[in-house]
């Protein structure tokens, strides 16, 4: 019961710390408001964070493998939650540019990798996917929850000024909350005499990012990830503008795609520990089921019922939230020791979180220039993408098959 406790602490940090940060995808128009700040300078916000989020990963995950997980954890927290109060005194737009910078060393630097690690810690091969499976769907809950909350909390006041720093004071409170579950539920892993023997050190940094699987891992996360992203964010013009789906029902089926379907990862890490036996071989069928929905998109008639289309729009949306939801759990069937686990959840971030910096540029250009037939050339895309995932998934699975535990064979292995 404890560590299932422990993990729902973890999930909520996840909530708490994140809500905040991605504000602007719930009270857009009010942080215009409370801010006094055009839409680019909103957009700002994201781009300072995700460049520093780029730039901490890698030192993160070094610093998450080098000291206790659960002290970063709560580090992190209670500094997080600083930068959360700090915008109770100062709207003004320069302080807040100045935050959500700094939002990036407290969420992004060494939290990230020790929040993955820490959810990793409490699983084993044979189970990763259930336990990443319910960590994710605690994460879906919680943040729904926050996010209603933080909404609620805006209502209560009349000006929007008063309604953000309200919320930044319920934010900070929430992610000190969080650091005293942490302190008191997790418990970093004993260490034995092995584990004394086996520590990591900077030298063994080279020999790691030469290691073929750490980069093949990173092309799982990244292919999972881009076409989530994509998925959720293309399939709503599509219906909108190839389809003809009214924009009502468009936003109400975007809502289920990005926010209901996610619900269901717990059944994929079921699926993966106990009818696959391993989550690489579950994601490699994934990638194929994505595939052939979207091939299945592109060459689809034309003259089908309107229910039939967005039912078809949403199936991708189920596989690849699911998925999406245990694709970390894949680092443990890839047999990565726990002490350079932070490290390369760190490098493996920064390929896999790059779909965030070109996809929408790059795929919503083709829709600008080639207007409704551009929607088969991003789908082919995807499809391209999602036969790497299925190449790389195999590889994984291979290789954990092959590769006995223990950093050596690990990192010298072919």
């Amino acid at each position: 019961m404890r560590k299932y406790i422990t993990l729902l602490s973890l999930s909520l940090s996840y909530a708490t710390t994140y809500s905040l940060v991605y504000l602007k995808y719930v009270l857009y128009n009010p942080m215009l408001d409370a801010f006094g700040i055009s839409n680019a300078q909103l957009g700002l916000f994201m781009t300072v964070y995700a460049l520093m989020c780029m730039v901490l990963y890698i030192p993160g995950g070094y610093m998450a493998d080098k000291y206790s997980t659960r002290k970063i954890l709560c580090l992190s927290l209670i500094a997080h939650g600083v930068l959360c109060f700090i915008l109770c005194f100062s709207l003004n737009y320069v302080t807040a540019l100045v935050v959500w910078l700094l939002f990036g060393l407290t969420s992004a630097f060494a939290f990230w990798a020790a929040l993955v690690k820490g959810m990793l810690s409490l699983s084993t091969k044979e189970n990763s996917g259930r336990i990443a499976g319910i960590y994710a769907l605690g994460c879906a809950l919680f943040t729904a929850l926050i996010n209603m909350i933080l909404v609620a909390v805006y209502r209560m006041f009349s000006d929007a000024p008063s309604g953000m720093r309200a919320i930044a004071a319920v934010s900070g409170g929430s992610v000190w909350l969080c650091a005293v579950i942490v302190f008191f539920f997790y418990r970093d892993k004993e260490k034995t005499a092995e584990s004394e023997d086996e520590k990591f050190d900077k030298r063994y940094i080279k020999p790691l990012v030469k290691a073929p699987i750490l980069w093949v891992l990173s092309l799982v996360i990244f292919c999972t990830y881009g076409l989530r992203v994509a998925g959720n964010t293309f399939f709503n013009p599509y219906l909108a503008q190839a389809k003809q789906v009214d924009l009502s029902s468009v936003a109400i089926v975007g809502i289920i795609r990005s926010n209901i379907l996610p619900l269901l990862t717990p059944l994929a890490g079921y699926l993966a520990d106990k009818v696959f036996k391993s989550v690489g071989k579950l994601l490699s069928l994934s990638f194929v089921l994505l595939a052939a929905m979207f091939g299945f998109v592109i060459f689809m008639p034309p003259a089908l019922p309107m229910w039939f289309i967005i039912i078809v729009s949403l199936i991708p949306g189920a596989i690849s939230g699911m998925s999406y939801g245990i694709v970390f759990s894949i680092l443990r069937e890839a047999r990565i020791p726990d002490i350079m686990m932070g490290t390369v959840i760190g490098i493996a971030s920064i390929i896999g979180y790059l779909p965030d910096f070109f996809f929408d540029p790059v795929l919503g250009s083709i829709l600008d220039r080639f207007g409704i037939p551009g929607f088969s050339i991003i789908f082919s895309a995807l499809i391209g993408i999602a036969f790497v995932g299925i190449v790389s998934c195999l590889y994984v699975v291979r290789y954990g098959h092959k590769v006995e535990t223990g950093m050596q064979k690990f990192i010298y292995a072919p």
